[in-house]
């Protein structure tokens, strides 16, 4: 069961502990929004989908293009015109957004 606790004034912090996965922590505006993490959290480890994201958590879209060209990228037989889309996307300014908030189908 999630550890739900009040930080404060519009502060809710969950703590998710389950043996074999590592310790999951967020913090939300409201109790509401906190237990429904929790749960989602609990279900996803109940059902093994669960993947932990926290290393994905300072990586831009950016940072993973620049990977993909230069580790990717060499190995095509004419990476020219890979490049060049690559380095088009670089300069869109959704590239510098951080990999764990873009969600398919999902306009901000």
């Amino acid at each position: 069961m999630a550890s739900i606790s009040n930080r404060g004034p519009h502060q809710w912090q969950v703590i998710v502990r389950r043996k074999g996965y590592p310790s999951q922590t967020e913090t939300f505006r409201t109790k509401a929004q906190a237990e429904s993490w929790g749960r989602q959290i609990e279900a996803q480890m109940d059902i093994g989908t669960f993947r932990d994201r926290r290393a994905l958590a300072g990586v831009t879209l950016g940072d993973a293009l620049e990977r993909y060209l230069s580790s990717v990228t060499p190995t095509k037989r004419a990476p020219t015109a890979e490049i060049n889309r690559v380095k088009q996307l670089l300069r869109h300014q959704m590239a510098r957004r951080l990999i764990v908030s873009l969600h398919p189908g999902r306009n901000q």
